[in-house]
């Protein structure tokens, strides 16, 4: 389905909860008030939404959150969601995969991406507000025995991971492919991210890594592979190296507001739309409203909280 950019838009991502089990500084800092249960799509409509979204033209779907783990039903959920849709994957901190690589596997999900920024378990307690590292490692080798593709996403901080070594050597000893992200700034995190946030493809190229692909595979060219010290690492540089006119995807909250554009000021609601006849429709008449691009870079902020869209 092609947005008001001529960019064919095939890419969904699905939060099924604003709750979550840490405290990122640079995802949902601060108290948010807390959601009713009915507030929350439910399973049903989770399900019948990537049915929706299929039957329009959408190929991949991501669930995420806040944290999709700790989403009572996200077991019916997944496999609701990977029967509608051929490529459903998930992103999760990995505090609780252990517990859920199997039956995850069991439900259709083949590929997970793990939120990981540092394999010190000091400073990960620090990072995340109170998380164990052990969890963490303990659910990306379930995952990995359950026979899932990994990924680790590693959002570049100054004096967290700024030394990429230790999370390279981890990545490469579990099979798992590395990223490490650009920082992006919303409203409530303008303090972290100035304390924090490094240009990503100026710091790749300071530790000398050379490149190895210009868009490692993707098609939307946002990732960017370099070789450092024997190993790739994928490096997005979502701010500095603005990938917006290639962009395919489109957020929906767990509310059901679906954000053309993840730092866009709009969020419209789709909730009362799913399951009817004018769901296609409506959803064309939405995408023709998505951006060219954000507006980062002119102190346009995002004033909703990374954790509360959904990652």
């Amino acid at each position: 389905m092609l947005d008001g950019c001529g960019r064919d838009i095939t890419y969904a991502r699905i939060s099924v909860t604003d709750l979550c089990n840490l405290g990122c500084a640079y995802c949902k800092p601060r108290p948010v008030p807390k959601l009713k249960h009915e507030d929350i799509l439910s399973v049903d409509e989770i399900i019948a939404l990537a049915n929706d979204l299929v039957g329009a033209g959408f190929t991949k779907i991501r669930l995420t959150g806040g944290e999709p783990l700790v989403r009572k039903g996200i077991l019916p959920i997944a496999r609701g969601v990977c029967e509608a849709c051929t490529d459903v994957r998930m992103t999760t901190n990995g505090v609780l995969l252990a517990r859920y690589a199997d039956d995850l596997r069991a439900a259709g999900i083949t590929r997970i991406n793990v939120s990981l920024d540092t394999v010190d378990a000091e400073i990960y307690r620090e990072v995340t507000g109170g998380g164990e590292l052990k969890a963490v490692l303990e659910g990306i080798a379930a995952a990995r025995k359950a026979g899932m593709s990994v990924k680790i996403n590693a959002v570049l901080q100054r004096g967290v991971n700024d030394d990429p070594l230790p999370l390279t050597e981890y990545a490469a000893s579990v099979g798992a492919e590395l990223r490490m992200i650009e920082m992006m700034p919303f409203a409530s995190t303008l303090g972290y991210v100035s304390e924090k946030a490094l240009n990503a493809e100026e710091w790749a190229r300071a530790l000398g890594m050379l490149p190895v692909s210009s868009d490692g595979g993707h098609s939307d060219g946002k990732v960017k592979k370099f070789s450092y010290r024997g190993a790739e690492i994928g490096v997005i540089a979502a701010v500095s190296g603005n990938f917006c006119a290639a962009c395919n995807r489109i957020r929906i909250t767990s509310t059901g507001m679906l954000l053309p554009c993840l730092h866009g000021s709009k969020a419209y609601p789709v909730r009362d739309k799913i399951g009817s006849k004018e769901f296609a429709e409506y959803l064309r008449s939405l995408l023709a409203l998505k951006p060219l691009s954000h507006g980062i870079r002119e102190g346009n902020y995002q004033q909703i909280d990374m954790g509360s869209i959904g990652g």
